[in-house]
């Protein structure tokens, strides 16, 4: 059975220099949405509101986090607490908000938020991801309660150990990850855009508020094997 098309369908993209959200693009695009990518400067509001002037008004808007830094929560000042806080939770707020109010005159639409798995599992030095990416779910909970009504839907994918070049500079940490992983393997940027499709489009008209996890069994196992540390 052939995927639901967006043919049509605008779709603003916000982080869309990472990988995943470049993935996005091309994934969005190939469904048949007409894709904007945000500029990395603009405030992420006034993006979102840009893009909802245009003709055809706006479908779909992804926010895909900030990549994650790591810090020592005993190292942790207030001014690295808040600069993961604005990235990563205050920033989709101000987001959902602009994107509901845009959507609301044309009968709905999609928000979907890209997160890590920091979600629901805590690592040394990655407390304020982990903290962000908790709130991050309680805000679509509360989006998909709240916005129900007026037709917008909203959900966050999120996305376990990519394959990139920083984990190639870092071989322990390929080999910490895989032990980790069942099926021996990473997610790629472009099975995150997938998710992403699916999520935003027809075929997930039934989801809202939901985490989908797209990290290859990672999370599932709560084991880890013989020999596997996590400094």
């Amino acid at each position: 059975m052939a995927e639901p098309r967006l043919d049509g369908v605008r779709a603003l993209i916000l982080g869309g220099r990472t990988a995943i959200g470049g993935a996005a693009v091309v994934a969005l695009k190939a469904a048949g949405a007409v894709v904007v990518v945000a500029a990395d400067d603009a405030a992420p509001e006034v993006a979102v509101t840009d893009a909802a002037r245009q003709p055809g008004g706006l479908g779909i808007v992804v926010h895909v986090s900030a990549p994650s830094t790591t810090v020592a929560f005993l190292d942790r000042t207030d001014a690295a607490w808040s600069a993961d806080l604005e990235a990563r939770i205050a920033v989709p707020i101000r987001v959902a908000r602009a994107a509901a109010a845009a959507m609301r005159p044309t009968g709905g639409g999609s928000l979907v938020f890209v997160g890590t798995l920091d979600a629901i599992h805590a690592y040394h030095g990655h407390a304020g991801a982990s903290v962000a990416m908790g709130a991050l779910g309680g805000l679509v909970r509360s989006l998909a309660v709240e916005l129900a009504p007026i037709g917008v839907r909203a959900n966050v994918v999120l996305v376990g150990p990519l394959h990139d070049a920083a984990a190639d500079a870092d071989p322990a940490f390929l080999e910490r990850t895989l032990l980790r992983s069942p099926s021996k393997r990473f997610v790629t940027a472009q099975e995150a855009a997938a998710a992403i499709v699916f999520v935003a489009g027809p075929g997930a008209a039934f989801m809202t508020g939901a985490s989908l996890r797209v990290d290859a069994g990672w999370s599932s196992l709560n084991q880890a094997p013989d020999g596997m540390r996590f400094p």
